[in-house]
């Protein structure tokens, strides 16, 4: 299963960067699937889903985003990156928002 992940060195701290990240992500209708590991989901069980996962560690920050293809309702048929053909379009919408992201870091 393929994600896309990328650690990009940054000085904020990393509770205003997620502060940051969490008011980013909501303002574009993501919402949070999983607090514990910071997993963020836009989309519904009808449509295929982005998601997007943030990590921060001292001086740094990881970003995880894949995307999923429904094939029934609540029923997935793998995780996708965002290189290839395949789902372009909402690739390319994901591949905004993660950028939108790394740019906070910056």
């Amino acid at each position: 299963m393929a994600k896309y992940t990328n650690t990009i060195p940054t000085s904020k701290p990393p509770a205003v960067l997620l502060d940051a990240i969490a008011s980013y992500l909501k303002t574009n209708g993501f919402q949070l699937a999983d607090a514990e590991q910071n997993i963020w989901k836009k989309g519904s069980a009808f449509a295929n889903p982005l998601f997007v996962r943030c990590q921060t560690q001292p001086q740094s920050l990881t970003v995880e985003a894949w995307l999923r293809f429904v094939l029934l309702p609540g029923v997935y048929l793998g995780e996708y990156d965002l290189e290839g053909m395949f789902l372009i379009v909402q690739k390319r919408q994901l591949k905004k928002y993660v950028e939108a992201i790394e740019q906070l870091a910056r």
